[in-house]
């Protein structure tokens, strides 16, 4: 009789998987994404979420056929079918008269880099032969109007594009989000289709509050700015979709963009949400699908966090194709600044030596998550020198890594698996 003391488990490293061996008696917990199934007609779903809209008239009481509509899709580090999605709105448009020139597609990269033509035609498919498609300029003020402030102070810059349109929809995926709670809603206007200036506001803001209390909360702080800057800018209506393990849809939701997309977050909750019997000593987790820059992977940190013991150690297993920041667009913060606690970079902020406040505020949630427990990373994307800046340590081998783990924490150490970056994990 042979008895198997060991577990074979498949951590997703981009397009393939590492095998790792670990003795089941330190396994703590394995989490990934429930896996649910799809609709069976994703044109008929998408449909029948427009015709029957949540807290808003339906899309004809909307338009006149001579409104400039403008449609507000996500970029290539969200999984949203926009190709699927905006044809079928495309046609609803169509059939209520609306002529395609009067049609225009915002790309809402919020800071992220522009996408290439390649790209757009990857993520829009063949209605971008068909339709104007423009990536967002968050950093040109000549693309951008100012509104005023929120009611907390937030100064509202907007694509002009957006602002100048008669009716906006915003289209976009309900997952869990490290800052905002849940991506999805006013997410596509705020950070979406934002000035810089105000997603540092918005962003600064999560920065104050213990990680806990934003990842799978949809109710909080920065959620909640962010719907006051889409209500000022006027989205009409959103269509979100919530997707399965594959990026198979399996709810679609459209309406008003706090009402459907609270109804979309009960359906997300349910795939997205586990419950773990307790905190682990050291948590090793996948990027997945977030793997393009560790301006993204970090969610996967963020999700660790919520499942690490004080003076744990969490290994991020992430390829980072485009590196530190796909484009470069926040590398120079990072460079400088990324190693730094909570507190030295607060104080080089208000000092004005940080002036990129996004970047800002992402490195102080990542500094508070390093104040709890260390970080190694196993990537091919980021240089030992980079992972310097970060101030993480690089590792070239995930099962010596554990070894040394085991010397640190005892044989008895407790191992958490993190196989998807989106995941919210609980205590039982």
């Amino acid at each position: 009789m042979i008895i198997m003391n060991e577990e074979k488990i498949k951590i997703p490293y981009g397009k393939r998987k590492i095998l790792l061996k670990i003795k089941r008696k330190n396994l703590t917990f394995i989490s990934d994404i429930t896996n649910v199934a799809s609709v069976k007609n994703e044109y008929k779903e998408i449909r029948n979420a427009i015709t029957n809209p949540i807290g808003i008239p339906n899309i004809k009481s909307l338009i006149n056929p001579n409104d400039k509509i403008v449609l507000i899709g996500d970029d290539l580090t969200r999984p949203t079918p926009c190709n699927i999605i905006m044809k079928i709105i495309l046609k609803e448009l169509k059939e209520h008269g609306v002529k395609k020139d009067n049609i225009k597609i915002v790309i809402a990269l919020g800071t992220h880099r522009p996408l290439t033509i390649s790209e757009i035609y990857e993520k829009y498919g063949s209605i971008a032969n068909k339709i104007r498609i423009i990536n967002h300029e968050f950093k040109n003020k000549k693309k951008l109007t100012y509104l005023g402030t929120t009611s907390q102070g937030t100064p509202i810059w907007i694509n002009n594009e957006v602002l100048n349109s008669d009716v906006k929809i915003g289209v976009g995926t309900i997952m869990p989000h490290n800052l905002s709670g849940w991506s999805g809603g006013a997410k596509i206007i705020q950070p979406g289709v934002s000035g810089e200036e105000t997603t540092a506001v918005t962003h600064l803001i999560s920065a104050k509050y213990d990680p806990k209390e934003l990842l799978g909360n949809v109710e909080n702080p920065m959620r909640k700015e962010m719907e006051e800057v889409a209500k000022n800018v006027g989205l009409d209506m959103v269509l979100n979709v919530v997707l399965n393990k594959k990026g198979k849809i399996v709810k679609a939701f459209s309406g008003d963009f706090i009402k459907a997309h609270r109804e979309g977050v009960k359906i997300a909750e349910k795939i997205y949400c586990h419950r773990i019997p307790k905190e682990a000593d050291v948590i090793i987790a996948s990027s997945h699908p977030m793997d393009i820059d560790y301006w993204v992977a970090g969610k996967a940190i963020v999700s660790s966090y919520l499942a690490i013991k004080n003076g744990g150690t969490i290994i991020l297993v992430t390829p980072c194709y485009e590196g530190i920041s796909a484009g470069n667009v926040h590398i120079e913060a990072f460079k400088r600044f990324g190693k730094l606690s909570y507190k030295e970079i607060e104080e080089k902020f208000k000092e004005g030596k940080i002036k990129d406040g996004v970047a800002a505020s992402i490195m102080m949630v990542l500094a508070k998550i390093k104040e709890k427990a260390k970080i190694s990373i196993f990537s091919d994307g980021l240089t030992e020198e980079m992972c310097k800046w970060l101030g993480v340590t690089k590792i070239y081998n995930i099962e010596r890594a554990l070894e040394e783990a085991y010397r640190e924490y005892g044989r008895d150490l407790e191992i958490g698996i993190l196989k998807n970056s989106e995941i919210v994990l609980k205590k039982k």
